[in-house]
C-alpha cells in the first residue's frame, strides 16, 4: 500500500522482520551493544537460500556464535568461520544494500550513562533495546508513513517461570517493547507490531529456522561491530571480522555522495551517551590503531 504526501514523496507501508542481540552486560562491561537486523519479509527466503548455500559449500551446519570462533580459518575445524567469512562477504556485497542494519554501542562507566535510573539491569536492557529500535525506524524508514514490524530477539535469561512481568522487580522485555514501540513518534512512520515479541533459542546444530539462521547472521554482524570499537580480539578470525566492519564504518562517516559502499540510511553505529547525555555518531574505532600484524588482515578480503 502507498499513497502520495502533500511535498510529493511516497508514503510506503510495508513489514518488516527485526533481528536482536546484544553483546556485554548492564553493570558488568563498559560497553555494551544492542544489534538490529531489518529486512523486507519478502525476501525472507532469498536470503536464507544465500546463508543455506554457504553452508553447504562447507558441509558445515552447526551453529554460528562469534564468541566461539576458532583461532583460524583453515583446517578441518575451521568450517564454521570460513562459512561465516562468507555470510560475512554476502551481507556486504548484497544485502548490506537491501537490508538494513544497526548498532546502538553504549558506555556504561560515562558520567552521563547516570546508572542510578536503572535499579535493575533488564531496566537498561529494555530501555536501550527500544532505543535502538526507534533510531532505527526513524533512520531507516524516514519516507514511509506507517510499516509494520515482526521482531525475533536471541533467548536470554530474563525471569524465572512464574514470575509476573511487572517492569518493576521483574522483567517485562516483550510488554514494555511493544507498548513503548507503537506509541507514535514525530521523527519516523507509524509503527504497528501485529504479533509480541518473539524470544528465540538456537540450538547448537541444524536444521535451523529462518529466524534462527538470521539472529545467527546478526550475532555475526554484532559480533564484528563491537571487535572493531573495542579491539580487544587477537584471534586472527576475529579480528579479520573487526577489520572488515571497521572499513565499513568508516566509509558510512563519510558524506553520502563520497561513500564506496552506498550504504547511506542502510547501516548506522551510534553511541550514547556523549557530554551532554544524547546519541553520537563519532565514538571510537581501536581496532583501526592496532598492531602491523592485525592491519595484515585487510588484505583477507
Amino acid at each position: 500500500m502507498s499513497q502520495t504526501t502533500f511535498s510529493g514523496d511516497c508514503a510506503k507501508s510495508q513489514s518488516f522482520i527485526v533481528y536482536h542481540d546484544e553483546s556485554g552486560g548492564y553493570g558488568t562491561t563498559k560497553w555494551v551493544y544492542t544489534g538490529l537486523f531489518w529486512i523486507n519479509e519478502n525476501n525472507i527466503a532469498e536470503i536464507c537460500k544465500d546463508l543455506e548455500e554457504i553452508r553447504q559449500s562447507e558441509n558445515y551446519y552447526g551453529e554460528i556464535h562469534f564468541k566461539e570462533f576458532q583461532k583460524s580459518f583453515e583446517g578441518e575445524y575451521g568450517g564454521k568461520t570460513r562459512v561465516a567469512k562468507g555470510w560475512f562477504k554476502l551481507w556486504k556485497n548484497k544485502w548490506a544494500k537491501r537490508a538494513f542494519f544497526n548498532v546502538l554501542a553504549v558506555d556504561t562507566q560515562h558520567p552521563m550513562y547516570e546508572n542510578s535510573r536503572f535499579p535493575k539491569e533488564f531496566h537498561a536492557y529494555n530501555r536501550f533495546t527500544f532505543m535502538a529500535i526507534r533510531s532505527g525506524v526513524s533512520w531507516f524508514f524516514k519516507n514511509y508513513s506507517e510499516i509494520n514490524l515482526d521482531i525475533y530477539s536471541d533467548e536470554k535469561t530474563r525471569r524465572s517461570k512464574g514470575v509476573i512481568p511487572d517492569g518493576i522487580n521483574n522483567d517485562n522485555f516483550e510488554d514494555y517493547l511493544k507498548w513503548q514501540i507503537e506509541i507514535q513518534n514525530e521523527n519516523g512512520p507509524i509503527v504497528h507490531m501485529p504479533e509480541d515479541v518473539k524470544c528465540v533459542k538456537c540450538p547448537k546444530k541444524g536444521p535451523y529456522t529462518s529466524e534462527n539462521e538470521l539472529l545467527q547472521l546478526t550475532d555475526l554482524l554484532l559480533g564484528s561491530v563491537f571487535t572493531a570499537v573495542e579491539a580487544k580480539a587477537n584471534r586472527e578470525t576475529k579480528v579479520w571480522f573487526g577489520i572488515q566492519a571497521a572499513r565499513v564504518m568508516e566509509d558510512i562517516r563519510l558524506k553520502p555522495w563520497d561513500q564506496k559502499l552506498k550504504l547511506h540510511r542502510k547501516f548506522s553505529l551510534s553511541y550514547f551517551p556523549d557530554k551532554f547525555g544524547h546519541i553520537y555518531e563519532d565514538g571510537p574505532i581501536d581496532i583501526i590503531n592496532t598492531s602491523d600484524k592485525k592491519q595484515k588482515t585487510l588484505s583477507f578480503f
